[in-house]
């Protein structure tokens, strides 16, 4: 049974694969109200190592197709809009990508070829037999059946908790929040859907120079920035331009003092709170000591405690030199070239933070 499946709640469900491209559910599924579906397709190349998602999905509800799409090219402007055809939360918690095969009220995307009632399900009876049919660009596909039972109506309710949110805010008008601390503006038709939204403000901890400010929902993404203010009064004058606005989800993400208060984008909710960057960037050399030969390559690895690198700049006797990067290693490198002939040379490598903290290292080498 799926007891888990309570209001508003989203339930994964995994599937089993009957005989080629035949798939069933592993586990029954009861819900009540109205329900949509998302799947987690991909298509295989060939070579089975290449994946891509499927051309095209099909949704049936007893036999009535009642969702399409074709997923052939999204235009630019418009990949923003991706974030509502996926579960958000699901790839922002998990790194799982499923597709919704139901619509959220402004999700523009032009992707749909069939949409009846937004591809949403009504339980108004007691089950109702669901089938996916997923096609690649040759018409070959596979096939997912299952049953949905309605579930015991005051079973569900009676596990339905508080709502959870203290207000709703609408998609398609100006929303906005504010306290003496803490004020949030989210502009029109910048959610996909209408998101319940609460506030809440715990306690600083140490290095904090405010509260910790938590607004719901964090996974309710936005297709154009919020705004968020929250009062500096405890911030020393000396560290405004140090300040940093941390949230749980993304670490820093900016921040600049103004009369009193810190202004801040946010592309979604979660907490946050202000602290401040003072610590300068470390630098660490994988292969030069000091005094020491210079083989082919030059590396280094340079990393940052909060605000991240915002430029470095590497020279070989007081003349610049291209450095290369592998940003997921934090890896930095200099090929040695015609810059750096034979005989005894000093390498300096200067990198500055987001909060412009600057450290330098030098190296004296020979080749």
């Amino acid at each position: 049974g799926m007891k888990e499946a309570v209001f508003g709640q989203g339930i994964v469900v995994d599937v089993t694969q009957q005989k080629r491209g035949i798939f069933t559910l592993n586990s029954k599924i009861e819900a009540s109200g109205t329900i949509g579906f998302a799947i987690r397709a991909v298509d295989y190349y060939s070579d089975h190592e290449s994946t891509l998602a499927p051309f095209e999905i099909l949704l049936f509800a007893d036999n009535k197709k009642i969702f399409g799409q074709q997923l052939a090219k999204v235009e630019f402007p418009k990949q923003t809009y991706i974030n509502a055809h996926t579960d958000y939360a699901e790839f922002v918690k998990f790194n799982k990508w499923f597709e919704r095969s139901y619509c959220l009220p402004n999700d523009s995307l032009d992707i749909y070829t069939c949409l009846i009632d937004g591809g949403r399900v009504h339980l108004n009876k007691n089950s109702v037999d669901i089938k996916y049919q997923v096609n690649d660009m040759n018409d070959s596909g596979s096939s997912l059946q299952f049953t949905v039972n309605k579930a015991n109506d005051d079973e569900i309710h009676s596990e339905k908790k508080q709502k959870g949110y203290d207000t709703t805010f609408n998609f398609n008008v100006k929303n906005s929040f504010s306290n003496a601390n803490f004020k949030l503006r989210i502009p029109a038709y910048s959610l996909y859907e209408n998101m319940g939204f609460s506030y809440k403000a715990e306690p600083k901890k140490p290095k904090m120079y405010s509260d910790i400010f938590k607004v719901q929902d964090s996974y309710a993404p936005f297709i154009s920035d919020c705004e968020i203010s929250i009062n500096a009064a405890d911030l020393p004058e000396n560290l405004r331009d140090k300040v940093c606005v941390i949230n749980d989800m993304r670490g820093f993400i900016g921040g600049v003092y103004s009369n009193g208060w810190v202004n801040v984008k946010a592309k979604a909710l979660g907490s946050f709170y202000l602290t401040t960057d003072t610590h300068a960037p470390e630098i660490h050399s994988v292969n030069l000591r000091e005094g020491g030969k210079a083989s082919s390559k030059i590396i280094f690895t340079i990393s940052d405690n909060m605000s991240g690198i915002k430029s470095y700049r590497a020279t070989i006797d007081g003349h610049w030199v291209l450095l290369k990067c592998d940003l997921k290693k934090l890896k930095y490198w200099y090929d040695v070239d015609e810059h750096c002939p034979g005989g005894k040379h000093t390498f300096q490598l200067t990198v500055i933070d987001n909060r412009n903290n600057t450290r330098t290292e030098e190296w004296r080498f020979s080749r």
